[in-house]
């Protein structure tokens, strides 16, 4: 039981994590996209609003590890680490609230 119970925990931090990275990329705006990939809007069409450069700046993003995106996100957001604490102390107030309701 304890077993599943941590297992549980560390997916639901991972999930956390990949989720405040996610919306953190889709915030960025393209000069920001340019560096992280290394590629220049102005090489792609820019009939749509460039969007072959978001499709390819999206398709590169999903193809990197966890790991990888947590260094890019450390790298160019300018913020630490998340803080695993705080995210375990949300994921246990959430959990109480389930509780509480049943």
């Amino acid at each position: 039981m304890i077993k599943k119970f941590d297992d549980f925990i560390n997916k639901t931090i991972v999930d956390k994590r990949e989720k405040t990275f996610n919306a953190w990329f889709n915030s960025l705006e393209f000069k920001e996209m340019e560096k992280i990939f290394r590629v220049r809007q102005s090489d792609f069409n820019p009939e749509d609003g460039y969007q072959e450069f978001v499709d390819y700046c999206d398709e590169q993003w999903d193809k990197l590890s966890f790991e990888e995106k947590e260094d890019i996100y450390k790298e160019y957001s300018g913020k630490p680490s998340i803080d695993e604490k705080k995210l375990l102390n949300e994921i246990f107030d959430e959990l109480q609230n389930v509780t509480e309701r049943e």
